[in-house]
């Protein structure tokens, strides 16, 4: 039974949750995944593939076919015991933490995993056939280029592009910052996570100079003022603790009214 694309999913909204959340079960759930394919070379090679097939795009139907094919075999060379062993332990983890396994928002990932699981025999040769045309219908003219991948290894950060299988649409009501913010993870580049950060911090301490201005009759909101802006000043650009620090000053700005 092959159903790595909601294991994959459930995992995202693992992550994302945990971006809402700050819960660091989530997070340390999210890292037990990403250590899973990073150890595995059959994990890997399988969301390699799915990650191929979600951003593959052709002009013919012969091509598509040719494509689809190439994919069925890669993942016929798989070692299928090992494999759903794995997906079970994936699976597992996920059911112990309260996380039931959520459908692929993917329509091509869908239609592929229909295809590999249906029975091959000659009563299911329509449905087998309709499955074949409804997956090439789907790569033809298609790509999808919000999951990218590094085909020699998986990136160590856990802010890898795993997650982003249809952000937009599962997490619209998060706000600009945070948005960004998910844009800039998505990036992995370091000037741009610098430049981020920095610019938040400064948007955060016009806000905090601005509240400062308003709160000269209370004390205790301006010692808090003041120490939120020591502490702002003092940030400076770590690729370690990126993720924290801009994540502590995108919630002081939310938070500042």
């Amino acid at each position: 039974m092959y159903n790595f694309s909601k294991i994959k999913n459930t995992y995202n909204l693992v992550y994302l949750d945990y971006f809402k959340t700050k819960d660091k079960k989530l997070k340390s759930l999210f890292e037990f995944y990403i250590r899973k394919i990073k150890s595995s070379n059959l994990l890997k090679e399988e969301f390699n593939i799915y990650s191929v097939l979600n951003n593959s795009m052709f002009e013919s139907d012969v091509d598509a076919q040719n494509f689809i094919t190439e994919c069925v075999i890669q993942m016929s060379l798989l070692n299928n015991d090992e494999m759903s062993k794995l997906h079970t332990e994936l699976s597992n983890k996920l059911v112990a933490n309260k996380y039931e396994l959520s459908e692929s928002e993917s329509n091509v990932e869908n239609l592929f995993e229909k295809y590999l699981n249906i029975k091959r025999k000659s009563g299911n040769l329509p449905l087998i056939s309709e499955t074949s045309l409804e997956l090439r219908k789907s790569i033809i003219g298609n790509v999808d280029p919000k999951e990218t991948l590094d085909y020699v290894n998986i990136p160590s950060d856990v802010l890898t592009s795993i997650m982003v299988d249809k952000f937009n649409n599962k997490y619209s009501s998060l706000d600009e910052g945070s948005r960004g913010l998910f844009n800039i993870l998505m990036d992995d580049n370091d000037d741009s996570k610098k430049t981020f950060l920095n610019n938040s911090v400064k948007e955060c301490l016009n806000k905090v100079n601005s509240k400062l201005l308003e709160s000269s009759g209370d004390l205790d909101l301006k010692t808090m003022l003041l120490s939120a802006k020591e502490k702002l000043l003092s940030i400076e650009y770590s690729p370690d603790t990126f993720t924290s620090d801009v994540s502590r000053v995108i919630d002081l700005k939310s938070n500042i009214n």
